[in-house]
């Protein structure tokens, strides 16, 4: 309450309510009221002091009624104001001063954070600080490149392409099945009289090549050659039919590799040059046109390494030899086990005298002929001595239907062996042979083989292989289409995957890995710097443009760095009050 020497003597009953309320006897506060008296205009005319204002107030509370005669003296004049009001002051600091310096040091840790998070500013030569830049994304690439030890993803990735190439080359070999084709035009048929079922090589993809095509292909071939002489551009031919595809297999993994590279190249990019927009994206054009260069002059180098694979050659006679003398065996063995037709059976399906039309047989499993009923074999005519190895094979191609008929290997061969058999048994005009379940020595073909081997051995011949028998068959009426067939699937071998020295599989995987992926990792700082021009005279303020920051980026860096230094301020003052 102020200006109590407004109340002049007479007003009594204003002054006795000024009493009681400074008393608290009415209108009461929690810390009361104080009563002050502040200078008039005359005395702050005559520039009263401070001093001087307060000693003038405490005699006029002093000499003045009823102020004078108060029981509380402590509610009048400005000094007991003050010091009341600095106490309850204090008190407040002390509750409130801990909980603002913690939300000082709050905000000023946010602040720190969110300017960790924006990207330091460049300090120093921006030419030196670029080449920091590029050093550090050529040894990312390098890491990429070269450490497999912590499941690099590029390696797994060029080795998964790598082995696809391989699949593809290896599924180009030649499709040559040691039967004949019963059409007319030599393509396979689908009466049931082919021999489409015969795969002597799973893996291949080739197009079935059978002996009456390879006897097409060397007559056609032949020119001034005397007989049995097969000319050497009938079998280029053949070699130079299954490289047919290699280039494709070849475009497929290289652009396989190049795709990965690519997103490893981006993902580094994105990672080391993020923050600088107008440098990132002049990185990735040098990074595309290194690439791009690598990619051509290895290109440039797999041309001619597929352009030598397609001429025949090797020094690996011995291994050639071998290949050549495994895959006759091979073709032998699967042509004598009843996959090729009697004589008499190819009469009959070519003529249809048994009364059955072509157009209703079944193409029999595993490309061997039906089973011969017993009326027919019985009555068949005797067979002129040119066909006295199609009489032979009479014998085993029963044996070996009734195996057949009676112990499947799988439930596929079951149902098409009880479906061939139950048509043979329907076309013939004597009732269907019993079955006997009596195991027999064709039950054990390996027991057969290995006694074999071993009476071979106790007469001297040491160290064959069940390959080997192959070799002891008769002479046959396609013996040099089979030799064409084993010496060209043998020359496969060696241009796919020689034994002692490595071709095209290993060859072109190599070349992409040494002359692509390593040399752009080895070339790629060189290149760049070359490119991005650091050691001209003017780096200094190309390398300045560069690296030019988004403005935005710039301006809230500065704000922080701003509100930063006002935190650590109040931080300060805080830690530092009551001291002085």
């Amino acid at each position: 309450m102020t200006k109590p020497d407004m109340l002049t003597a007479g007003a009594t009953k204003a002054r006795d309510i000024w009493l009681d309320i400074i008393e608290g006897r009415r209108h009461p506060l929690v810390h009361g009221y104080y009563c002050t008296r502040q200078p008039d205009d005359a005395q702050r005319a005559s520039n009263i002091t401070v001093n001087e204002a307060r000693a003038a107030e405490a005699g006029f509370f002093a000499s003045t009624h009823p102020w004078s005669v108060s029981p509380r003296k402590d509610r009048f004049g400005t000094i007991h104001l003050v010091s009341s009001l600095s106490k309850l002051l204090v008190g407040i600091i002390n509750e409130t001063l801990p909980r603002i310096t913690a939300e000082a040091a709050t905000k000023l840790n946010a602040c720190d954070r969110e300017l960790r998070m924006l990207p330091n500013e460049i300090e120093g030569d921006p030419a030196t600080y670029m080449l920091k830049l590029l050093t550090g994304f050529c040894d990312d690439v390098q890491h990429a490149v070269y450490d497999g030890l912590k499941g690099n993803q590029l390696i797994h990735q060029n080795g998964d392409a790598y082995r696809a190439f391989k699949s593809a080359i290896r599924q180009s070999a030649p499709n040559f099945i040691p039967a004949i084709s019963y059409t007319r035009n030599g393509s396979e048929d689908h009466d049931g009289t082919s021999r489409t079922s015969l795969r002597v090589d799973e893996l291949t993809r080739s197009t079935s090549f059978y002996l009456n095509d390879m006897r097409d292909h060397i007559r056609k071939s032949i020119t001034r050659e005397l007989p049995n002489n097969v000319p050497y551009s009938s079998k280029a031919f053949l070699i130079n039919k299954f490289q047919a595809g290699w280039q494709s297999a070849v475009d497929v993994c290289f652009a396989a590799v190049r795709e990965q590279m690519e997103k490893m190249l981006e993902k580094r990019i994105e990672k080391v040059f993020y923050r600088y927009d107008n440098l990132k994206g002049h990185i990735r054009i040098f990074v595309s046109e290194i690439m791009q260069s690598h990619y051509d002059l290895c290109s440039a180098i797999l041309q001619p390494l597929l352009k030598v694979e397609a001429t025949p050659f090797t020094q690996n006679t011995h291994y050639l030899a071998d290949s050549h003398a495994k895959w006759l065996s091979i073709y032998k063995d699967a042509r004598s086990k009843g996959d090729v037709p009697s004589h008499n059976q190819r009469k009959r399906r070519n003529s249809g005298q048994d009364g059955q039309p072509l157009k209703k047989r079944r193409k029999t499993d595993g490309g061997q002929a039906p089973v011969p009923s017993k009326t027919k074999v019985v009555k068949s005519p005797a067979v002129p001595a040119k066909d006295s190895r199609a009489k032979k094979e009479l014998a085993p191609v029963k044996a070996k239907s009734s195996k057949r008929k009676h112990a499947p290997k799988d439930d596929e061969s079951s149902d098409e062996s009880s479906s061939d058999d139950s048509e043979d048994e329907e076309s013939s005009d004597d009732p269907p042979q019993k079955s006997e379940n009596k195991p027999s020595s064709d039950d054990h073909p390996a027991v057969n083989i290995n006694k074999a081997l071993a009476a071979l051995s106790a007469l001297g011949y040491h160290g064959l292989t069940a390959e080997d028998l192959g070799k002891l068959k008769a002479p046959d009426d396609y013996e040099t289409e089979l030799n064409v067939m084993a010496e060209v699937r043998g020359y496969f071998q060696i241009a796919y995957k020689a034994s002692t020295f490595p071709r095209v599989i290993d060859n072109v995987p190599a070349m992409i890995d040494h002359m692509f992926v390593k040399a752009i990792a080895e070339n790629m700082q060189s290149s760049l710097i070359s490119k991005l021009a650091l050691g001209t005279t003017d780096a200094t303020e190309r390398c300045s443009m560069y690296l030019a920051e988004n403005p935005m980026v710039v301006v809230r860096r500065k704000e922080l760095a701003a509100r930063k230094q006002r935190l650590e301020e109040v931080k300060h003052a805080l830690q530092t009050f009551g001291l002085s």
